[in-house]
Formats: structure tokens, C-alpha cells, sequence
């Protein structure tokens, strides 16, 4: 993982991808600057959207289902 890096004299900064920064603050680390804000977005063609329209909205109702649990379970901590 890429938060060992510091720990390995790997690296002293690092950039990473961050949801929670549980992570971070679990290997001793700090956040300091956000660089950016961005989204994951799913896309899908026209084609699929309109032949595969059940599978999709199947896909995405569990993807929510995981994020709002990842959520609560982050809230709760």
C-alpha cells in the first residue's frame, strides 16, 4: 500500500485518493492539502442503457447499497 512509503523511506509525501483518510490516520499519517475534489460517475452506452436497462438499474442500486453502508459504518466510528 502506498501509505507505507513514508515508513520505508520510500518517499516522504504522497499523493493518494481519499474517501475517509481512515486509512491515512491508521498508518500514522496526516492529510495536508486537499489537491482536489472528484466524483467516480458510471457511464454507460446508449445501447446497453436500452438492452441491459434491468442488469443496470440492479448494479446501481447495490453500488448505492454499499456506499451508504460504508457511510453509516464511517459514521459510526
Amino acid at each position: 500500500s502506498v501509505e507505507l512509503a513514508p515508513f520505508l523511506g520510500l518517499a516522504d509525501l504522497l499523493v493518494d485518493l481519499v474517501e475517509t483518510g481512515r486509512t491515512l490516520r491508521e498508518n500514522g499519517l496526516i492529510e495536508l492539502a486537499t489537491i482536489m475534489e472528484s466524483q467516480a460517475t458510471l457511464v454507460v452506452n446508449r445501447a446497453s442503457h436500452k438492452l441491459r436497462l434491468k442488469t443496470i438499474q440492479e448494479l446501481v442500486g447495490n453500488l448505492a447499497t454499499e456506499v451508504a453502508r460504508r457511510r453509516d459504518e464511517e459514521q459510526a466510528e
